[in-house]
């Protein structure tokens, strides 16, 4: 990290988006001083470290609640250490991890170790969710209440569903005590082979068992009735369906707090794209149709799904060269959500008027922390970008261990430029590296 403590910074000529800002979607200058921000206008005092471009763009810092380190028990995957670069590259602020390790995120001393590895890089802030169950076999309750006193955000069992509905009830009943947040994957894992494919156009083509959506639909069926049942919070992790966003949009009206997220790769690509066998678009749960892609776009733009997602998740070379139906599911997305969200906008499927201040709220919104606001006497929290900048994403500016992407290689526009923590002004690439790009 090119970490910069000066007393005064200036973003030059900025376009702000935050909808609780006077600013919003507003171009204008921002001063930092001490920490906060000290005057937003077109006429900002001189300043000697002054961040400026062309397509410049500034939002509340950016937390993402979805991505696997694999450490430890992986670590030739990805680390706690590069993880953290590929957030901090990516324009983040925080990152929620989750309890993919081996062994499982379930003990207050492993929740102190990530603590104190975080505390090397004070620009960017782990929020961990611990396991829901025990090892995730969903078959007893982890100890809750202590992990969260210990500093989990939260609880999941990440990308495997919770079979046992009483178990469910359990762990909802249990964190309303403390306003825990439950994170679930809602996917009917017995209905189908879990192949990477949606049940559909590309499955026929490919001669392959897909998953169907009706999967989704079902299994979230039931975790919104057992929510309303219990009264406590839920967040599904990973919504891919248009049933499934309809669903979460009835819970919202009825007064449920239920909240969802979606991957950005699933904003991107839907199961089109899975019909040349390449692994690196295997993904669970797998791209679905294109009127499901169309409906979570629009999930996004009528407020449903609270939150984009990296989904980042680390695969080493074999992983990824098995073929399709054994290879294994997942891609990396911490460093590139912000250039795929700035393709999206190009593309006219989604404005970045929509979807940054989404990226900027949904994540303190959903942890239930107070969202950062681009105001005059606030902290500064700031994730600063650059929507013109083209840069290629390769080995010399990939920060993770792997390099599991369709787009590892080509030339990406739109990148993250600095994050603001406070005093601390941290830039997320080296100007020299990208230049040699």
């Amino acid at each position: 990290m090119n970490k910069q403590v000066t007393h005064r910074q200036l973003i030059q000529h900025a376009k702000v988006y935050d909808r609780e800002s006077p600013f919003h979607l507003k171009t204008t200058s921002i001063l930092v001083e001490k920490g906060k921000i000290a005057y937003i206008g077109p006429n900002p005092p001189s300043c000697d470290c002054v961040l400026k471009g062309k397509g410049l763009g500034v939002s509340p810092g950016w937390i993402d609640l979805q991505a696997d380190f694999c450490d430890p028990g992986f670590e030739h995957r990805e680390t706690l250490i590069t993880g953290m670069a590929a957030a901090h590259a990516g324009g983040y602020v925080g990152v929620c991890l989750w309890p993919t390790t081996q062994p499982t995120l379930q003990t207050k001393s492993q929740l102190k170790h990530i603590q104190q590895v975080s505390k090397e890089h004070p620009n960017l802030k782990i929020y961990p969710f611990a396991s829901l169950s025990k090892n995730r076999k969903g078959k007893q309750l982890t100890d809750m209440l202590e992990l969260h006193e210990a500093g989990a955000f939260g609880f999941t069992d990440g990308e495997i569903s919770i079979e046992n509905p009483q178990l469910l009830v359990q762990a909802l009943r249990y964190a309303r005590g403390f306003s825990g947040l439950i994170i679930h994957r809602s996917e009917e894992s017995q209905l189908g082979e879990q192949q990477g494919l949606h049940e559909g156009k590309s499955s026929l083509m490919m001669g392959m068992i897909g998953s169907p959506a009706v999967g989704e639909r079902i299994r979230l069926y039931r975790d919104l009735n057992l929510l309303a049942y219990t009264q406590g919070r839920l967040h599904v992790s990973g919504i891919s369906t248009a049933e499934g966003v309809e669903l979460v949009a009835e819970a919202k009206n009825a007064g449920l707090q239920v909240s969802c997220d979606v991957s950005i790769h699933h904003l991107m690509w839907n199961e089109e794209n899975v019909l040349n066998f390449d692994p690196n678009y295997k993904v669970s749960p797998p791209y679905r149709s294109e009127k499901d892609q169309q409906s979570l776009l629009q999930g996004l733009k009528k407020g449903i799904i609270d939150s984009i997602v990296s989904a980042h998740t680390p695969c080493d070379i074999e992983d990824k060269t098995h073929p399709f139906p054994l290879a294994r599911p997942g891609v990396l997305g911490l460093q590139t959500l912000f250039s795929s969200l700035n393709q999206l906008d190009q593309e006219n499927k989604l404005s970045l008027d929509i979807s940054l201040p989404i990226l900027a709220s949904g994540g303190w919104s959903v942890l239930g922390l107070k969202n950062p606001c681009i105001k005059v006497g606030e902290p500064a929290c700031l994730s600063v970008f650059d929507t013109n900048t083209t840069w290629t994403w390769n080995k010399k500016t990939n920060k993770s261990l792997a390099y599991n992407h369709p787009l590892f290689g080509e030339k990406l526009k739109g990148i993250p430029v600095a994050t603001f923590q406070g005093s601390d002004l941290s830039f997320c690439y080296d100007k020299d590296i990208l230049n040699k790009t």
